[in-house]
């Protein structure tokens, strides 16, 4: 069986959108193994890298078949395929080719707040998908939000052609139930099955704090990404405000540690210096992982550094920008996320200041939803697997 991948990444720095194509392959990879059948896997994706292909098939241990890249580009828009015809021609050949396709939109970028380019994009070919006749899949991911009647009924259309669609949030399927009537299923976060290897990071005299400082946020961005969404909170002040604060504590050892490339690395060190541990950017998210596990405490801007910290019993404090965060961790009963977008910079610091000093009743809550997340992503299985036929 062929299983096209859309909105599944391996060549790119943002190792959450790595992490997610990682976690569904290991899971279609378990229910191959249950069915006892042979899946391929086309990945269709921007700017395809053999490297990258190589080091995926190693890290979640495939044979060199399993594993073919496609340019998605030219399947974007019509114009862009007449451009780059000879691409155009392989991956669409790729495309119709696939068994099911199973779209994951890189996790939150079904969504205009990224720009209408980026939308329009990753829509199309959906809609193409279903053009040649392709089963598709929309695995767990955030629906939304739209800010033009346009592009809730292009995401509508979307929706309702698709053979099975699955949230991560609880939120995005109610906000989907406001202009469709398309049945949703809703579990969680396909990164939260992430693997990850347990290392010793030797005795402890400090508590461990992970710091992931978003290029996305800071006024100064490192990423190119658009981000059309006003933030309450200076997030610039924010990280000064915590990390000064520890720092004074005296108590806590502190990591700048990087999910998308170095992130705000750079800026942290500019000001901080020596006075900081910094790790570097990161090849693959279970290297990310690795180390964010080994904190007792972490706050990050890049949701699935956030899932790594969480699914590996760290106590978690999310920094939110999208209803992403609220959408997913209200969802498993945990309510330690800060709000970016409706608070304003002191509150946040001082909530934050509040969750550091009670991080262990934080890692409790943590163990305490387990159960739920395993729940959550049995069903995404489940749906799978029936639908795998």
């Amino acid at each position: 069986m062929i299983i096209g991948l859309l909105g599944c990444l391996i060549n790119n720095e943002n190792m959450g959108c790595v992490a997610l194509t990682f976690s569904l392959i290991n899971m279609l990879e378990q229910i191959a193994k249950e069915k006892k059948m042979d899946y391929k896997y086309y990945i269709f994706e921007v700017a395809p890298n053999e490297e990258c292909r190589k080091h995926a098939i190693e890290m979640l241990q495939l044979q060199e078949s399993q594993i073919k890249c496609f340019d998605v580009t030219p399947l974007y828009r019509v114009r862009r395929f007449v451009h780059h015809f000879s691409n155009g021609i392989m991956s669409l050949n790729a495309l119709n080719q696939c068994d099911y396709v199973i779209d994951l939109t890189a996790g939150d970028s079904f969504t205009d707040i990224y720009g209408q380019y980026t939308f329009d994009g990753e829509t199309n070919v959906k809609l193409l998908t279903k053009m040649l006749g392709k089963k598709l899949i929309l695995g767990p991911q955030t629906y939304g939000p739209f800010s033009t009647d346009k592009n809730i009924q292009k995401a509508k259309k979307a929706i309702e052609c698709a053979n099975l669609v699955i949230s991560r949030d609880q939120k995005s399927a109610d906000y989907m139930a406001s202009f469709s009537n398309k049945e949703v299923y809703v579990t969680t976060d396909l990164a939260f099955t992430l693997p990850w290897n347990i290392e010793d990071s030797g005795l402890k005299d400090k508590i461990q704090v992970g710091l992931n400082v978003s290029g996305l946020l800071l006024s100064d961005k490192t990423e190119s990404t658009p981000l059309l969404i006003k933030l309450k909170t200076s997030y610039d002040t924010y990280i000064r405000g915590v990390i000064d604060w520890l720092l004074t504590e005296n108590r806590y050892s502190i990591y700048i540690i990087p999910h998308v490339g170095n992130d705000g690395s750079d800026y942290v060190r500019k000001l901080y210096g020596d006075q900081l541990n910094y790790c570097e950017a990161y090849d693959d998210p279970i290297s990310a992982k690795n180390k964010i596990s080994q904190m007792d405490i972490f706050i990050g801007a890049r949701m699935h550094a956030t899932v790594a910290a969480f699914s590996s019993g760290v106590a978690t404090i999310p920094t939110a920008y999208s209803r992403k965060f609220a959408g997913l961790y209200s969802n498993l009963g945990y309510p330690y996320t800060i709000d970016l977008v409706e608070n304003n910079t002191e509150e946040n610091i001082k909530r934050t200041i509040q969750y550091i000093r009670e991080y262990k009743h934080l890692q409790y809550d943590v163990e305490e939803c387990k159960d739920k997340v395993e729940k959550l992503s049995r069903e995404t299985y489940e749906l799978l697997f029936e639908i795998l036929k």
